[in-house]
């Protein structure tokens, strides 16, 4: 799908596969069939209390002031990235 030159590498982390492309020259905007860039990532982690404040204090900026508890995890919270993708960090229960 991508329209112009690139190059791609895939990770294996278990049975998860992580593919990372690269493109010489992307879209400045979304088209129809694509559109370039990662629009959120999440990434589950052992203790995001401790991933926070260490983010806090590089001073990242997250999209709430405090992880929040849902239903389906220990803790949940977004920060955004340097490019303005959302990262997602979850701390499912033990």
């Amino acid at each position: 799908m991508a329209p112009r030159k690139f190059r791609q590498v895939r990770l294996q982390a278990g049975h998860t596969l992580i593919k990372l492309m690269e493109i010489e020259s992307p879209p400045q905007e979304r088209t129809f069939d694509f559109q370039s860039g990662v629009q959120w990532l999440t990434l589950v982690i052992d203790d995001v209390p401790s991933c926070v404040a260490r983010l806090k204090e590089a001073g990242v900026e997250f999209v709430t002031a405090e992880p929040s508890e849902p239903d389906d995890a220990r803790y949940v919270i977004s920060a955004k990235g340097p490019d303005g993708m959302i990262i997602e960090f979850v701390q499912p229960f033990e």
